[in-house]
């Protein structure tokens, strides 16, 4: 691997040694990744894209989930490869390295009240979030449909900045999602932003060195 301009000593075989192992997993099979040589191989199946991920989450949140998926999510289809330590470090560093900057973001919702966790939970409910996305109940039973990700732990995953965004406008993140854009006006975003994170799931980054 050659190195890029402006690398510094050594960044380019740790760069090359994590881009390869990406290779060897196959991850850019499903997930268009962005590299500055060559460009990203074009996914065969529609899983999420990781160009902006470090808009989305954050490197220790890739870590556990290349260590354990369904930690995360009892219905993640992405399968446990049994990463080392230390190929999960190196495959987070690297993707947060090649994250290129989302094009919308937003500020950070304002704290909930109880009030509005409540709001939010009506809103999740009027608007048929569950027809395409399940949580864990108190009981721990899967509720919901399985179109869209499992959102039981989606607040160790997201960064709020980027779920405001990701309500807004969907599509302004990933062009070929799923998800419809709903006309949620900012107090709806708000109240969304801030009941979707207030699930419980801080357990899973535990195991983050």
């Amino acid at each position: 691997v050659l190195p890029l301009a402006g690398d510094p000593p050594g960044r380019s075989a740790a760069m090359g040694v994590r881009r390869k192992l990406l290779t060897q997993v196959g991850c850019g099979r499903l997930h268009p990744v962005q590299a500055p040589r060559p460009g990203p191989p074009v996914p065969s199946n529609p899983a999420p894209p990781l160009t902006h991920v470090a808009a989305k989450t954050t490197r220790e949140w890739i870590f556990a989930w290349l260590k354990n998926p369904q930690a995360y999510a009892t219905t993640a289809t992405m399968p446990n490869f049994q990463r080392s330590d230390a190929d999960a470090r190196d495959i987070s560093a690297f993707l947060i390295s090649q994250s290129t900057s989302a094009s919308a973001t937003e500020a950070t919702a304002p704290p909930a009240t109880e009030t509005d966790a409540q709001a939010g939970a009506s809103l999740y409910g009027e608007s048929f979030c569950t027809s395409c996305h399940a949580t864990q109940n108190a009981a721990g039973l899967l509720v919901g449909g399985d179109v869209g990700p499992e959102l039981t732990k989606v607040g160790t995953k997201v960064k709020p900045e980027w779920l405001l965004a990701w309500l807004r406008g969907p599509k302004d993140y990933d062009a070929h999602t799923l998800m419809p854009r709903y006309r949620f006006d900012q107090k709806q975003l708000s109240l969304l932003a801030g009941f979707l994170p207030a699930k419980p799931g801080s357990d899973f980054l535990a195991i983050v060195p």
